[in-house]
């Protein structure tokens, strides 16, 4: 999990969202280890859902831990993966061309925060998961 301290904590801030543990010190490199429980007791009302790993769909999500649908943004749609974009040898794009990108992952994120700010933007890495 980021930190508070990564820059997908700052750029989640920057899209006028509100990352869950914004004020976590990172504890491995710039990033958290957690466990899932504690996750999961602070994710469970999140309105959104971000970078889901290799998931592919919300039901591979369920398939994957029931608890997922107890989730409030996975109950609401509001799951999306970083995985629109990938290599030619099958990685994420993001971690690729987002590194010299952030205003397009930027601009990702802020449509999928407040679509009416951005109503013809067409997202270049992020997409929601169904």
């Amino acid at each position: 999990m980021p930190s508070g301290e990564n820059y997908l904590a700052r750029i989640i801030r920057d899209a006028g969202g509100d990352f869950l543990w914004a004020n976590s010190s990172a504890t491995n490199g710039l990033n958290l280890s957690l466990d899932y429980e504690s996750v999961y007791a602070i994710g469970a009302s999140a309105d959104y859902w971000l970078n889901t790993g290799f998931a592919r769909s919300l039901s591979e999500m369920v398939n994957a831990d029931s608890k997922h649908a107890n989730l409030r943004a996975w109950k609401n749609g509001n799951v999306f993966n970083n995985d629109l974009r990938m290599t030619p040898s099958g990685g994420f794009d993001f971690w690729e061309s987002g590194a010299v990108s952030p205003d397009l992952i930027l601009a990702d994120l802020v449509y999928l925060f407040h679509p009416d700010s951005l109503p013809a933007h067409k997202p270049v890495y992020y997409r929601q998961l169904h």
